[in-house]
């Protein structure tokens, strides 16, 4: 509706050039690209002769509103005359990256890189990045260090991605350097982390000090009423996060920054992140963790990134390019993979190199000494809530969704007939259901079996606990 309003104004109002463009200007501004795009692209009509800016701010707020496509006809529409502005073809190469064609992205990064007298860090981070999906590696090491000799204050998500490429090249005094640089630099606990685990990966021992920061690196902390939280992906951890920050003096900071629960709880600066391990043996405090069938848990994991995103993450792309690498396909993230090639993958993966949301629940506290006052069952997940609620006098927020309102946080299952098997199917194919196929309709007796050698730690610890996996 509104778009159809200001074409209409379009249509009907303004029809010179210049104030149609100071126009789109202001909408830039404020960030509403759906009108700056439509002023822009009638600027571009009435006269086409504009300057090379003005092609580059519509071709800006098109790839703001992920109308790939379109950005992709302007830049070339411009590039036709402007042959030797390097910033359309970044952003030409740009679109071209997000619609998956690599090889045409590629070359034109490199173009924009040659043409221009001094290119910016973000030219080079974006080649690496591309480099790096297509398995250049030694290409895109040099990418990533271009980009930091540029800028040595760029995110330490860049010197990360460098070091992981390190690593594997097996430069490793140079991996180990570069993952120091992350641990003094980054403020956020997951990346450091993961800073540690290349450390952890490269040390032929080791060092006690490297794996217990790993590991407590991903517990937290509620000083106001002594409670201690491991919290383990795709085990209630967004709803426990929440109660860990709700229940403390900082929850109405929490909801003004209007920030999601994990990237909050990942800062530094709000006091979550355990920082001493002797917190872990002192008995004043109480110290839960939340347990979860490995089966229903790989399938939420699977279901949740990637088959309900459109966009994956990066680490779910890794995933699918070592997929296609290993099967010889073609790399295509929107296709990704199906629940069968996903469970191959774990098979067949170290636990060092596994995302978290995957990783074994064990890792997460194994070598950690610490005796847990709590081992919660996800699957009687009301049980454990209400201990909690008697022991600390609180009320726990049920749905996590509710309180951000974000509904992603959930995953709708349907109970399809089980003779209907979906486990060679891909996400654009599952996402035709009205709701989400369960576990069911995803194992197979191979896939069952290739899960429980895999994971065997994991299904021997629940067992243990809580007796049968039904």
């Amino acid at each position: 509706m509104r778009q159809e309003t200001l074409q209409v104004e379009l249509e009907t109002g303004i029809n010179d050039p210049r104030a149609l463009i100071e126009t789109a200007n202001l909408f830039k501004q404020q960030q509403d690209f759906q009108a700056s795009s439509l002023f822009y692209r009638k600027a571009i009509e009435l006269q086409p002769n504009q300057p090379a800016k003005v092609y580059l701010d519509l071709a800006y707020s098109l790839h703001h509103l992920k109308q790939y496509s379109d950005v992709i006809a302007v830049c070339q529409q411009a590039i036709d005359r402007f042959t030797q502005n390097a910033n359309l073809h970044y952003r030409l190469a740009a679109a071209q990256h997000k619609q998956q064609d690599f090889q045409p992205a590629l070359a034109n990064y490199r173009k924009a890189i040659e043409l221009h007298s001094s290119p910016p860090h973000w030219f080079y981070s974006s080649l690496a990045t591309i480099l790096t999906q297509l398995g250049q590696t030694s290409e895109a090491i040099l990418a990533y260090q271009a980009t930091i000799a540029i800028k040595p204050d760029c995110p330490a998500g860049i010197y990360l991605n460098l070091g992981r490429l390190l690593e594997v090249q097996g430069q490793s005094e140079a991996a180990i350097t570069t993952y120091q640089t992350v641990l003094r630099s980054s403020q956020n606990r997951y990346t450091t982390a993961d800073a540690y685990q290349g450390l952890m990966r490269i040390y032929a021992q080791k060092t006690q000090e490297a794996q217990q920061q790993s590991l407590i690196q991903r517990y937290l902390i509620n000083r106001k009423h002594k409670i201690i939280f491991c919290p383990i992906p795709k085990n209630a951890c967004t709803l426990f996060k929440l109660m860990i920050v709700e229940h403390s003096d900082s929850q109405k900071h929490f909801q003004e920054s209007g920030e999601n629960i994990h990237s909050y709880v990942a800062r530094e600066n709000t006091g979550f992140g355990l920082d001493q391990l002797e917190y872990l043996q002192d008995q004043a405090f109480f110290k839960f963790v939340i347990l979860r069938n490995p089966f229903e848990r790989l399938v939420s994991a699977y279901l949740d990134k990637f088959v309900k995103p459109l966009e994956l993450e990066s680490f779910a792309q890794t995933v699918v390019q070592d997929v296609c690498q290993r099967s010889d396909q073609p790399l295509d993230f929107h296709r990704s993979i199906t629940f069968s090639q996903f469970v191959d993958y774990l098979t067949h993966t170290e636990n060092v190199w596994m995302n978290e949301h995957w990783r074994p629940q064990y890792t997460f506290f194994d070598n950690n000494l610490i005796n847990f006052d709590l081992i919660g069952q996800f699957e009687q997940l009301e049980q454990t809530l209400k201990i909690l609620e008697a022991k600390f006098n609180i009320q726990i927020t049920r749905d996590p969704s509710q309180y951000h309102n974000k509904p992603e946080y959930q995953t709708f299952y349907q109970h399809f007939d089980h003779s209907l098997e979906c486990h060679e199917m891909y996400p654009s194919q599952l996402r035709q259901f009205n709701g989400l196929p369960s576990a069911a309709n995803l194992y197979t007796p191979r896939l069952k079996e290739q899960v429980s050698q895999r994971y065997e730690k994991d299904i021997a610890l629940y067992q243990y606990h809580f007796g049968s996996l039904q």
